[in-house]
């Protein structure tokens, strides 16, 4: 028999091997157990929590140093951005630590298949089917999502991978081309032949053809908030076509452009007061700035960029807004402002927003956008994980989402649409955010519109944006051979930009659709890059054209299909008018905010580039714009007494 000593010394290492066994997997239970983290049930506001010396809250500002200057955020909610000394970034949390996801962003559904009317025929089709109905022609794809309609009146619209419609052919009407957020495009020639252009909001252009000094012109007559301008084009011939080519309506100096040709000295770190911009914000993981301007040339890479992507902004959530949705005041000392909009589930919306609001004293006031990263482990925040002291929102008691400078929402659930400030202090906090809400179905166009599947917005090509910037070099020399040679003839037999080999990236100026390799249609607004792939047009004058950088839910990068060469030559001619705009702030602008001095702009009028407005524009935008809202109503009527898409 064993004895006790033997007995109690087996009982020791039986005990130590339970240890080794139990107290390991004891411990990550308790690892993977996580505390569910309660849910608000109505919107209050938190109470504020005690500061302290090791997380003071409002009481020393932002960036504030030895030398007792503030330092001012460059560009808010972009980056990952510094706040100097300020101690309430010190203790952050990683989103990907965050147990509480705020984000507004739906889970992926089914997609829905087109209902047809009762009445409806069907006819199997190579690619889907046919319905035949009173109500209209409906065609659908082989997943039954409907593609195509034709109502009884003869209006042809087609629709995108995401349900929305693409375009609009009336059969006697203007035809309607329908981009992300509610941009659009509308296209009709006049009772005198003028072809009219407008963006379905007030805003366009008339353009129609003249003769100056025995050569043949165009002139278009823009309207934009109710500015009226003109821009004169020259007619050229190439290979038996008839192309437009924008012709400067003032020449500078040629001494300026020498200037504005070369590279600067010293690299140029400029403010260009952007940072405010709800524009700006909004495409904020899309395009930014440049840290430092090597040369003038790359000064106006971005000045142009940011004219486009302004339009575009103004077409899908600015001007829409302005004109369609309530205008709502959001305090900064107060949690959460009722927008006095009610929205149900699925619902979508634009929000615009703007203003500054101080976040206690000493504090820079921030635009919606606050300040990035998130929040961190700091204590009382609404929503840590989103960026501080920025604009929220939220559908009644809902999850919390950023709202920022911009964004479209789409409803999880259903509750009166709540807008509110990120912050855990509110009492010393002074100012006001302001917001413009584009309410579902304010038009047509957006009110079909799906989100997009893809995460976030891909930023713009660096490598496309060096190569602009080339472009922006060349047009600036032969803008300067042009002001030192007046006398020179124009050479009408020139190969257009949209051709020639050293101009094969484009910045897109205006909404587009276009048909992509597989027949759907997609879509192109202001800012998009694209590179011609191929030199020769086909027999239907198209170009082979590559998407090398797109904003979220317009044509996704890397696309590839065949667009109109009067297009691309239109992007040129609007890049080459936007540099003129670019070189007149410039000429603004030397000798202040870094950039250095330069020869005196100085220069003269272009006889060949001045034209009399139309005075007839703005009737004839309203007028067009009328006609494509009747379309449009006649599209969504039928689709929608069928079950839609």
């Amino acid at each position: 028999m064993l004895g006790n000593k033997t007995i109690k010394y087996g009982l020791r290492i039986l005990f130590v091997l339970l240890a080794f066994i139990l107290i390991p997997r004891m411990a990550m239970a308790q690892v993977t157990k996580k505390k569910p983290v309660p849910v608000p049930t109505k919107p209050v506001q938190k109470t504020p929590q005690k500061k302290t010396e090791a997380l003071p809250q409002h009481g020393k500002p932002p960036g504030k140093g030895e030398s007792g200057k503030t330092d001012q955020p460059d560009k808010p909610g972009k980056g990952n951005e510094q706040l100097g000394n300020d101690t309430r970034a010190t203790d952050r949390r990683s989103p990907e630590n965050s147990t509480t996801n705020h984000n507004v962003t739906p889970a992926p559904k089914a997609e829905p298949k087109f209902t047809p009317p009762r009445d409806a025929k069907a006819t199997p089709e190579p690619t889907g089917m046919k319905y035949t109905s009173s109500k209209g022609e409906f065609h659908t794809g082989p997943k039954g999502k409907l593609n195509s309609v034709r109502t009884p009146s003869g209006t042809d619209a087609k629709f995108n991978s995401r349900g929305g419609v693409a375009t609009i052919h009336p059969k006697n009407g203007p035809t309607i081309q329908s981009g992300s957020g509610g941009a659009r495009r509308i296209d009709s020639t006049r009772a005198d032949g003028a072809k009219v252009v407008g963006d379905g909001r007030g805003g366009g252009y008339v353009e129609k053809n003249f003769t100056h000094g025995g050569q043949k012109f165009s002139s278009r007559t823009y309207v934009v908030n109710g500015h009226v301008s003109t821009r004169v084009y020259r007619q050229v011939s190439y290979g038996g076509r008839t192309y437009y080519r924008y012709v400067p309506g003032y020449y500078y100096a040629p001494a300026f452009y020498g200037w504005a040709y070369n590279p600067w000295v010293t690299p140029v770190a400029f403010g260009w007061g952007w940072g405010y911009a709800g524009w700006y914000g909004f495409y904020g993981g899309y395009f930014g700035a440049e840290p430092f301007y090597t040369g003038p040339n790359f000064w106006l890479t971005d000045y142009v960029l940011a004219a486009d992507l302004q339009a575009a902004y103004a077409e899908q959530v600015g001007a829409s807004a302005a004109s369609s949705g309530p205008g709502v005041t959001i305090p900064g000392n107060q949690a959460w402002t009722d927008t006095g909009k009610y929205l149900n589930a699925g619902d979508q919306v634009s929000i615009a927003a703007s203003g500054a609001v101080t976040m206690g004293g000493g504090w820079a006031p921030l635009p919606p956008s606050g300040k990035n990263p998130n929040c961190g482990t700091l204590g009382g925040f609404p929503a840590g994980e989103l960026p501080c002291w920025s604009l929220i929102g939220r559908v009644g008691d809902g999850p919390i989402f950023e709202v920022g400078n911009g964004r479209k929402i789409t409803a999880q659930n259903s509750g009166e649409l709540l807008l509110g400030v990120n912050d855990n202090i509110l009492g010393d906090n002074s100012g006001n955010w302001y917001a413009t809400i584009v309410a579902p179905g304010a038009d047509a166009s957006a009110k079909n519109e799906q989100p997009s599947a893809k995460p976030s917005d891909a930023a713009l090509d660096p490598l496309a944006k060096q190569e602009i910037a080339e472009q922006a070099k060349a047009q600036i020399a032969a803008d300067q051979d042009a002001a030192a040679n007046p006398s020179q003839p124009a050479n009408d037999d020139q190969i257009p930009a949209a051709l020639d080999p050293k101009h094969t990236v484009f910045i897109v100026s205006s909404t587009l659709s276009e048909q992509m390799d597989d027949g759907q249609p997609c879509s192109l607004t202001g800012g998009d890059i694209l590179t011609r792939i191929a030199d020769a047009p086909d027999a239907n004058q198209n170009v082979r054209v590559l998407v090398t950088s797109a904003k979220k839910d317009d044509c996704s990068t890397g696309t590839k299909f065949a667009m109109s060469i009067q297009d691309l030559q239109d992007m040129y001619n609007d890049f080459q008018a936007k540099l003129d705009d670019g070189l007149k702030q410039l000429a603004a602008s030397q000798g202040k905010k870094g950039i250095p001095g330069g020869p005196a702009a100085g220069g003269r009028v272009n006889p060949d580039g001045v034209a009399d407005p139309d005075a007839n524009a703005a009737a004839s935008i309203q007028e067009q714009e009328q006609a494509a809202n009747k379309a449009e109503g006649e599209v969504d009527q039928a689709t929608q007494s069928t079950g839609g898409n």
